[in-house]
């Protein structure tokens, strides 16, 4: 297996070669169904590497580039994309339209690696069974020179030989022995990606049985708030920005905090919702609060500059009374007054900065034409 296979596209690969029928009677059969059980040990082994060198880069790795190999190995040749940096996720990543955290994969890794031993000493088990099943044909072959039938005995003891401790159907005396199919179940299963990884192995009842509409419903909810919440997050990164931006970011949220909030409780993803809700709550209420910190700088700019026409159109064409001149000093200092009141970071500081000077400047001509 390459080195680009993903972890996921492992997992698939070793549930092709666990998915046998056994024909216990069939020699050369079970040489083949042997070479399967042995390239399914190879590749169970090959994945334990693979999540343990993850594992190892993910948790002692020493920058951003050690964390990177190791997400390359999880993702392997599906490809990935890094989305974005925050407090609460962490590194975003996505791939394949699913997005996991760091920390998700990592946890994932370890849930697998704690999954595939269990399933590498299933599968050793199966494999002695198997060569033990082929040792006592070989026996029978070697009896078969000697004597073209078997005595009822022989019989009797061949057959509990062949007896499997999985689920089989026994054979009737009378009759040769039917095919196994093996129940060490499916790969996918074992690993948990029954609900998610190769469906097709389900028939449709049995796919409605374990996935019902509210459940998909709740995980197609649960995804497009994850999808939106990302979206909101992206949008105000490198701040300042103008105040449509804020109110788009803030809308997102709302959106996403109410596919969360209709996530009904019992389903898969309704506990790691309720997480989210709690986290999204805050990243909203800080939207919020600096969409009306926006709204204050973008209102207080807009009036000051009203203000400071005014007080300029008052003065034109002088000499005019001291009432009026008085009257146009007014206006200029609250029009600074408003200026400086915008808080640093927002997006009409910079141009607050560049009137100030001026503003200033024209606030002290009046102020000494007045005395």
């Amino acid at each position: 297996m390459g080195q680009n296979t993903s972890v996921h596209e492992q997992i698939k690969n070793i549930d092709s070669c666990l998915t046998i029928h056994f024909d216990f009677s069939d020699y050369h059969g079970l040489q083949e169904k042997l070479e399967k059980i042995t390239n399914a040990q190879q590749q169970l082994t090959e994945l334990q590497k693979q999540l343990n060198q993850i594992i190892e880069t993910i948790e002692h790795g020493k920058g951003i580039i050690d964390i990177l190999f190791g997400i390359t190995s999880f993702f392997g040749n599906s490809g990935f994309a890094l989305d974005w940096l925050d407090e609460e996720h962490g590194l975003i990543i996505s791939s394949a339209g699913e997005f996991k955290s760091v920390a998700d994969i990592f946890n994932e890794c370890e849930s697998l690696k704690e999954k595939s031993g269990k399933l590498i000493l299933q599968v050793n088990t199966l494999r002695g069974q198997v060569e033990q099943s082929l040792k006592q044909l070989e026996q029978e072959q070697r009896r078969n020179k000697f004597s073209n039938s078997y005595s009822a005995k022989n019989i009797s003891q061949n057959q509990n030989l062949q007896t499997l401790t999985i689920k089989e159907q026994q054979p009737n005396k009378s009759t040769k022995l039917k095919p196994l199919i093996l129940v060490i179940a499916s790969s996918l299963a074992v690993f948990g990606f029954g609900s998610c990884i190769g469906r097709e192995k389900f028939s449709p009842v049995q796919q409605m049985s374990l996935i019902s509409n509210q459940e998909v419903d709740a995980v197609a909810n649960f995804k497009s708030a994850k999808k939106i919440a990302m979206e909101a997050s992206l949008m105000v990164q490198k701040p300042p920005h103008p105040l449509e931006v804020w109110q788009q970011a803030e809308t997102k949220w709302q959106e996403a905090l109410k596919l969360l909030e209709s996530i009904p409780e019992g389903t898969p993803v309704s506990a790691e919702a309720k997480n989210k809700l709690a986290a999204y709550r805050l990243n909203h209420k800080a939207i919020n609060q600096r969409l009306i910190t926006e709204k204050e700088a973008a209102a207080n700019w807009e009036n000051a500059q009203k203000l400071a026409m005014e007080a300029a159109v008052m003065v034109q064409n002088p000499p005019h009374p001291q009432e009026v001149w008085q009257n146009a000093k007014v206006k200029w200092e609250q029009s600074i007054n408003l200026l400086e009141s915008i808080p640093k970071g927002t997006f009409v500081y910079q141009q607050t900065k560049e009137k100030l000077a001026t503003y200033r400047t024209n606030y002290v001509a009046i102020s000494a034409r007045i005395k």
